[in-house]
């Protein structure tokens, strides 16, 4: 437990040390007009805290800078975000409307979060996998090819083929939609294709041989394809921080970027923990990242969620203005992938 004061030098130790990516030492503190204690018992306090891990001097100065632990302590209970205006909200949900298509306005809400950051900005897409099937059509585009058309979570549609070797007529073909209609909604494309097998045995002798050719390609047409990206923007902003200018530490990161099965796992890990997440150093659970904050917030299509919306930067990131950014472009986000209303959103 810290005292008030010891409170107070780590809150100011803190911001100086966000807003000028320097050591902070007594003297400096003892100038702020908020801590009126002398310079040498403003050294005790400070050994105090060195003690505790939650500061530490990265040089022989008597400078000292935040820990990973102490970042995690000012995060969690000294921070004060920024206000987001309705008026920004206004415009951001204007530019996301804009770009048209669901992965077009979450690509749009990347560019944009890495824009008003100043950071590198990351997105899981929504990984087909995860989704789930909220409408099925069937659609004849000769005797022996039909399309199959599945609608995720009310939102997006994907084509898939199936082949035949018998024609099929459209009054079947509708007869077939109708049963997947009601067997596959509410399902991911695995459950919906478990379901289609433990149900190929019973239904074998209620249809006839082209419904079941229908029923069996549609099998192969629900197999999830492919495997959830990541998309990164602004990743030459990490040079403007001077900690970051390691140029061996630099390259390592960048081809952790465009391999992306850290990032992954840490989106991941996002999505499951669900809301807002800040992961400071160590926490992120990749020890490339250990210099780094990462803050991300999942988002929605329909009422699943199916992906994450996030910023990188060093841990001398400027939380106050970065937390509510990702946190409100997420949710703008969410209400523009559900046409929903705003007024939830406004603070």
């Amino acid at each position: 437990m810290l005292g008030e004061r010891d409170q107070l030098l780590l809150k100011k130790l803190v911001e100086l040390y966000l807003e000028a990516g320097k050591p902070v030492g007594s003297r400096t503190l003892s100038k702020l007009p908020e801590i009126q204690l002398s310079p040498a018992t403003i050294r005790n306090v400070m050994a105090d805290l060195e003690a505790m891990g939650l500061i530490e001097s990265p040089h022989t100065s008597a400078g000292r800078v935040p820990t990973a632990r102490g970042l995690r302590l000012y995060v969690d209970h000294f921070l004060t975000c920024q206000p987001i205006s309705r008026e920004y909200v206004a415009t951001l949900t204007r530019e996301l409307e804009q770009a048209g298509e669901p992965e077009a306005a979450i690509e749009k809400a990347n560019a944009l979060l890495s824009e008003l950051t100043g950071l590198v900005s990351v997105v899981r897409l929504p990984d087909r996998a995860r989704e789930r099937v909220s409408h099925v059509a069937l659609m004849p585009l000769t005797e022996r090819r039909v399309l199959m058309v599945l609608v995720f979570n009310d939102q997006e549609a994907e084509n898939r083929f199936i082949e035949l070797d018998t024609p099929v007529d459209a009054g079947q073909l509708a007869q077939m939609a109708d049963f997947f209609n009601q067997e596959l909604v509410g399902l991911t494309l695995q459950q919906a294709r478990d379901a289609l097998v433990s149900r190929m045995r019973a239904l074998s002798h209620q249809l006839n041989h082209g419904m079941a050719k229908v029923l069996q390609g549609a099998q192969g047409a629900l197999e999830a394809h492919g495997h959830a990206e990541v998309r990164i923007a602004g990743e030459a902003k990490l040079l403007q921080y001077e900690e970051m200018a390691d140029v061996s530490r630099l390259r390592a990161l960048f081809d952790a970027f465009e391999q992306q099965r850290h990032l992954l796992h840490l989106l991941d890990r996002s999505l499951q923990a669900q809301g807002l997440q800040v992961f400071i150093g160590r926490e992120t659970g990749v020890e490339l990242y250990e210099p780094c904050a990462v803050v991300t917030h999942p988002y929605e299509m329909g009422e699943a969620l199916v992906g994450v919306l996030g910023v990188i930067g060093p841990r001398r990131m400027p939380y106050e203005k970065v937390i509510p950014l990702v946190d409100i472009t997420a949710k703008v986000l969410d209400a523009v992938l559900k046409k929903g209303e705003l007024a939830p959103l406004n603070r």
